[in-house]
């Protein structure tokens, strides 16, 4: 081979080669993906869309779990039928009134009784008396208990009418009375209380002594009214007619919280039956009996 031709060989290798690599570089080029094919983010609509679907997935399984759970979590217990009061009540009974506490008798306190077990273990002193009877045949009382007396730490208090109740009234009072009335009195007005003006408790009658009407609380014993209140220091708080600020706050206090013990409590401003006493009673209100009236 001359050398001329070598050259030419040469040359004609040399554009070979870079025609090769051109087309190399060509396939490269087209093999890669577009941009907008490398990485696709998700705009702000799907965002929004993912953000409801994982939203609405949780709460979802949310319910399921809380389902779940509810359904093992038992009910409390219903409350004995022994300390349901059972009070009768007429509608339209033209009904007089009544004996009062001077209808019953005076028993011997009975061994037998877990109500009255319970009055002792709180310190109230009661005496059992016969069933009071009245004009109308709808007065009765369950299980009828006279109150007398009730130790408080060192001091005795005195019930100064010996108001007949029935004994679930009368536990449902002295816990109220222990808890709330008898440690605010030495706190509040600085002289404890030492006796109580109450009326007969159990009175065969309607309510607010009407005529006709529904049987009042008191003719089945599970009222009482409060009129009055004695103190250590020979002061006296009167329901009607409190004296001075600290009196009548503690008035709207012990107000107040008997509604934590008593299905209605009513007094001075509710009407004028109820202008001069706290009326407190533990009869059934509203269809399941866990109604409350307090004003």
């Amino acid at each position: 081979m001359s050398g001329n031709q070598s050259q030419r060989w040469m040359r004609a290798t040399q554009v070979r080669k870079i025609k090769a690599g051109d087309n190399l570089l060509s396939m490269s080029v087209a093999s890669r993906p577009k941009d907008r094919d490398v990485v696709r983010l998700p705009g702000k609509d799907e965002r929004q869309y993912n953000l409801i679907i994982h939203i609405v997935i949780y709460i979802f399984a949310c319910f399921l779990t809380h389902s779940a759970i509810a359904q093992n979590v038992p009910f409390p217990p219903n409350r004995p039928a022994n300390l349901l009061p059972t009070a009768p009540s007429q509608v339209g009974a033209v009904v007089k009134p009544g004996n009062g506490p001077n209808a019953a008798t005076d028993l011997p306190l009975p061994n037998n009784s877990e109500c009255l077990s319970k009055l002792a273990s709180l310190g109230l002193t009661t005496a059992v008396v016969s069933k009071p009877v009245g004009d109308n045949i709808a007065c009765q009382v369950s299980d009828p208990v006279r109150l007398l007396t009730m130790q408080y730490r060192d001091r005795m208090l005195n019930f100064r009418d010996r108001p007949i109740l029935d004994c679930r009234a009368a536990h449902a009072l002295v816990q109220w009375l222990r808890e709330v009335v008898l440690p605010l009195a030495e706190i509040k007005l600085g002289s404890p209380v030492t006796t109580f003006e109450t009326g007969p408790g159990f009175e065969c009658r309607n309510r607010n002594r009407a005529a006709t009407g529904k049987l009042s609380a008191h003719a089945t014993g599970l009222a009482l009214d409060i009129a009055r209140i004695g103190f250590a220091d020979k002061t006296t708080l009167v329901v009607e007619k409190p004296e001075g600020e600290a009196q009548k706050q503690f008035l709207e206090t012990m107000r107040r919280s008997a509604c934590g013990w008593f299905t209605t409590v009513l007094g001075p401003g509710s009407d004028a039956a109820h202008s001069d006493h706290l009326h407190l009673d533990v009869e059934l209100r509203g269809s399941g009996g866990t109604g409350r009236y307090c004003q």
